[in-house]
């Protein structure tokens, strides 16, 4: 499962659950944010933020992962950690999801630690709009919705080339809200297997798992989005996300270029710079907020 925080991710795998797909041992408790559960394993979501502190970084810093550091000798114990967790978790079950908003940077460590475990990937692209993915950051976390939209591009851009050549399909929050049977068609479909549950065994608790309590924000499909002052359209393909990359590189950079010329340093990343540095405001620790320069923006969501 693929998708920023915030993005419909809890409930496509609450879905997956429903329909017979294994759910980890170890679940995140639900909280008020998600009161429906979060469907994440506590110790795979360990596991990431221990491999993002190594990297010292967070899953909420845009710059890039360096990849000589994701193809280091220092990641082997990882690996043999990521393979005992996911045995622990799900023991033998042919048919899991694994979900943590985490895997989207993660992606390029977490294939081969699949692979040396034995497992077959099977990857799901799901997407909400980012201006209510920054309104529910900006909710629970008191986030900044200009730097929470450059987020959503880091995760978005990250998942989608990260799993070029792979079975995957793409979907979004909208979509299951709106018809959950032809969002679990299209997976089903084009990922090549069978769901454990017959469509109408599981239609009841569907239903009633998928309220409209849920959504609590809603911005049109067409609608503008701020970050560029270009249209937005939920991706549904790959083709369409592939199509988007030039137009949103034109979209930062034209607002890095505005950001500088008006000071050093825009008021976003100054707002943002504050925020890290309280604790509290945080679900992971603080750390130092890089400055961008006129060429920050490419240097830094560059793929």
């Amino acid at each position: 499962m693929l998708g920023m925080h915030r993005s419909g991710t809890s409930a496509l795998s609450g879905v997956m659950g429903l329909m017979g797909a294994d759910a980890p041992g170890d679940l995140a408790a639900g909280t008020e944010m998600n009161a429906k559960g979060f469907f994440e394993s506590n110790i795979v979501t360990q596991l990431n933020e221990d491999l993002l502190a190594a990297a010292n970084t967070s899953w909420w810093d845009c710059r890039n992962l360096p990849r000589e550091w994701l193809q280091s000798e220092g990641l082997t114990q990882f690996g043999e950690r990521a393979k005992i967790d996911i045995e622990r978790e799900f023991g033998q079950s042919s048919l899991f999801f694994l979900k943590d908003p985490r895997i989207c940077r993660l992606l390029p460590f977490w294939l081969p630690a699949l692979e040396a475990a034995g497992i077959t990937p099977l990857v799901v692209h799901t997407h909400r709009h980012p201006m209510d993915v920054a309104r529910s950051l900006q909710r629970w976390w008191d986030y900044d919705p200009e730097y929470s939209q450059i987020l959503w591009l880091r995760h978005v851009l990250d998942a989608e080339a990260d799993s070029r050549g792979m079975a995957r399909v793409f979907t979004n929050f909208d979509e299951v809200l709106d018809d959950w049977r032809v969002t679990v068609g299209k997976i089903s479909d084009g990922l090549g297997f069978d769901w454990p549950r017959d469509l109408q065994e599981a239609a009841p608790e569907l239903d009633d798992f998928l309220t409209g309590e849920l959504r609590h924000f809603s911005t049109p499909r067409q609608s503008l989005c701020p970050i560029g002052s270009r249209r937005f359209t939920p991706c549904s393909s790959a083709g369409s996300l592939r199509a988007s990359r030039r137009l949103i590189m034109r979209c930062l950079m034209r607002l890095t270029k505005k950001s500088v010329r008006r000071r050093p340093m825009s008021r976003a990343w100054q707002r943002m710079h504050r925020a890290c540095s309280r604790q509290e405001s945080s679900p992971v620790r603080p750390m130092r907020i890089w400055q961008p320069s006129v060429t920050g923006w490419s240097k830094a969501l560059v793929i």
